[in-house]
């Protein structure tokens, strides 16, 4: 969901062209409704991120990303996507959890460092931050309910978090009802 809301965000604040990447196709498709231009469904697998480089060299006519945002923070692959992705001075933008505990760290490639890329990251935002976020949302200025795909009793919670869990029957985000 982070992605989703992060595509509104960029979208309200003016971006010209937003291009998402998701590995489940119902969050790809979702992503047009909050403001994405381009779509591309991706995958996990780090051998075929030449492949979603090239899908977004195409959608760019070869001129890349100003801007790569990372809002999975799973592990290491998810940001060399992301520095692949970025013209040269451009920006990458880590968002939300950092790698597991039990890996070290991300490593910053030799020929993503010596083209001058910008890392910038953040973990926890402040409370002006939620204040703000309230606020839009209040205002109407920031409509989240095309997150809520599912509303589930909360009697039938462990079937809610077995789908969330495994993605399964299209879900995004579960309203759990008392």
């Amino acid at each position: 969901g982070n992605g989703l809301i992060m595509t509104r965000l960029i979208e309200r604040l003016g971006a010209k062209r937003i291009i998402t990447m998701d590995i489940l196709e119902n969050r790809a498709d979702l992503s047009r409704k909050f403001g994405a231009t381009h779509t591309i469904l991706s995958s996990s697998d780090p051998s075929d991120m030449d492949a979603m480089k090239n899908a977004v060299a195409d959608i760019t006519e070869g001129e890349m990303c100003d801007v790569s945002i990372d809002c999975v923070g799973h592990n290491s692959y998810t940001v060399d996507l992301c520095a692949a992705l970025t013209k040269d001075a451009g920006t990458v933008l880590l968002f939300g959890l950092p790698p597991a505990q039990d890996e070290v760290g991300f490593t910053i490639r030799s020929p993503d460092f010596r083209r001058n890329l910008r890392y910038q990251t953040t973990h926890s935002p402040d409370m002006k931050t939620f204040e703000l976020a309230v606020d839009f949302m209040r205002d109407g200025r920031f409509d989240l309910s095309l997150l809520f795909t599912h509303s589930i009793p909360f009697d039938k919670f462990p079937e809610a978090y077995e789908m969330a869990s495994n993605y399964k029957d299209g879900v995004v985000k579960i309203v759990v009802t008392f």
